[in-house]
């Protein structure tokens, strides 16, 4: 067995430790951690020489994912500032992330002193006036009511937290600068950017525009964020893989046409995306898709082969070992590996179906088709369970936006770098107008539409990703995945 296969199980059993782990009672997952190494660590000893050795080591790492998963939980927990739940407290901290909303801001503190005691107490979310000057980097004294954050629908807020260290939140507290710090260049710079397009847009387009481009999601209204989460087309507006895949794709073959050599060409686009990701504050979506599309290009300019699903799970692999509840908790995460893994296993075989069937030949339209509906039929399921219904009708809404979306991502994309540039934001937000008004139609129309919901569990997405499993597994050898 070659190296890098016994690395792949490795990776594989430690993302399997941490699946496991999300979905079983927490108070058994410690005994489930001895069990498996006694088990583990038996079958080391008995075989050690042969190829069963290597399934303890695999059910090492694999107790490895579960006690990771349950040592970050019990960390956040254990935070010295949960004891003041429901408390009205004093508290000196250290703003470390701003983030503007619709209708307010959102401020992560790392709290240094509660009622004037200093030690690490964690950290806590302020939610304060859309308009309070508190940048990144500044010492805050804060008063006001601190509290955990209450769940709703089927979305777990608590853990969404948890993953960011977050144990409470603290809701339009008085806030006190003690001192003043400085946004870094690259907040700046985003800053910037989003300034300009809110000038050059229309409000209701401005906050899709700078959700689609900038991760801004929480500068959406909430009619639009259900009018989009009804209609099922919200994961064409949030920053995820497929976003990345498509820029690359473009970035590529546009350097190309100006006779860029081949290898040059994959090392700007690496550049460029690194910037990117570096200029939307490192979303997770991001980062996998960096991670994915530089190993890959990486692997092209060294003249290696190299299988794309690898790096999809070496990509997943090193992101869950850095933060082990991303996996559970962070919906980015999620739908980014969903989308890529569409784009991997799903694009071939429909790329070849609107050859064949539907007798379309012009390579840049079938691959542009291909690309965004794979990425899409693979994240609709979990969608579809995150929003608690299924909309006959969304199938429909996803297939009328496929023609627009990667143009409005090329547009925004090509703003963001040259938005500093006279005439080009005004002519690229005339070209975008009748790109958002239509997204913005599509999902009006169909999140109007009555009767035509229902209840999506967990159970039948589980079926239904089992399905898509069996399906690429069966026709694995036609594609040479």
């Amino acid at each position: 067995m070659h190296k890098s296969d016994v690395f792949l199980g490795i990776c594989l059993s430690f993302l399997g430790g941490i699946f496991f782990a999300s979905f079983f009672i927490e108070q058994y997952l410690l005994i489930t951690v001895f069990l498996v190494l006694i088990i583990s660590f038996a079958l080391i000893g008995l075989f050690f020489k042969t190829k069963t050795a290597l399934a303890g080591l695999i059910g090492i790492f694999f107790a490895f994912g579960i006690f990771c998963f349950y040592d970050m939980s019990s960390k956040v927990e254990k935070y010295p500032i949960n004891f003041f739940d429901q408390q009205s407290i004093s508290f000196i901290g250290k703003v470390i992330k701003t983030s503007d909303g619709f209708g307010n801001r959102k401020t992560v503190i790392d709290v240094t002193s509660v009622n004037d005691e200093t030690r690490n107490w964690g950290r806590i979310l302020l939610y304060s006036d859309k308009y309070s000057d508190i940048k990144n980097n500044s010492v805050v004294k804060v008063d006001g009511i601190v509290k955990s954050p209450e769940n709703f629908s089927n979305f777990d807020y608590s853990g969404y937290l948890a993953k960011d260290e977050i144990s409470l939140i603290s809701v339009y507290p008085k806030v006190m600068i003690l001192q003043e710090g400085e946004d870094d260049l690259i907040k700046n710079l985003k800053g910037k950017i989003s300034d300009t397009i809110d000038d050059y847009f229309v409000t209701s387009h401005s906050s899709i525009v700078q959700a689609m481009m900038l991760g801004e999601s929480e500068k959406m209204s909430n009619e639009q964020k259900d009018k989009l989460a009804k209609s099922g087309i919200s994961h064409a507006i949030a920053i995820s893989g497929s976003h990345f895949v498509l820029i690359a794709s473009f970035l590529f073959g546009f350097l190309l046409i100006v006779n860029f050599w081949k290898k040059t060409a994959m090392v700007v686009v690496i550049i460029l995306i690194t910037f990117y990701i570096t200029l939307i504050s490192f979303p997770s979506s991001g980062i996998r898709a960096g991670i994915m599309i530089g190993c890959i290009y990486l692997a092209k300019i060294l003249d290696r082969n190299t299988e794309q699903w690898r790096i999809l799970i070496f990509a997943a692999f090193f992101m869950c070992l850095a933060n082990p509840l991303i996996m559970k908790y962070d919906l980015g995460f999620q739908l980014s590996f969903l989308a890529v893994s569409g784009l991997i296993f799903l694009n071939p075989m429909i790329n070849l179906f609107l050859e064949k069937k539907l007798f379309i030949k012009n390579n840049y339209l079938r691959e542009l088709g291909s690309s965004t509906l794979s990425a899409q039929i693979f994240v609709l399921p979990l969608l579809f369970y995150t929003s608690q219904s299924f909309s006959v009708f969304s199938f429909f809404a996803n297939i009328l936006i496929i023609p627009v979306m990667p143009v409005c991502l090329i547009l925004g994309f090509i703003y963001c770098l040259f938005f500093w540039v006279p005439m080009i934001p005004l002519a690229i937000s005339f070209l975008l107008f009748p790109l958002i008004s239509y997204l913005l139609f599509i999902a009006y129309f169909f999140a109007s539409v009555p009767f035509i919901r229902y209840d999506f569990s967990l159970l039948l997405t589980l079926i239904t990703y089992l399905i898509m499993i069996v399906f690429i597994w069966t026709r694995r050898k036609k594609y040479q995945f």
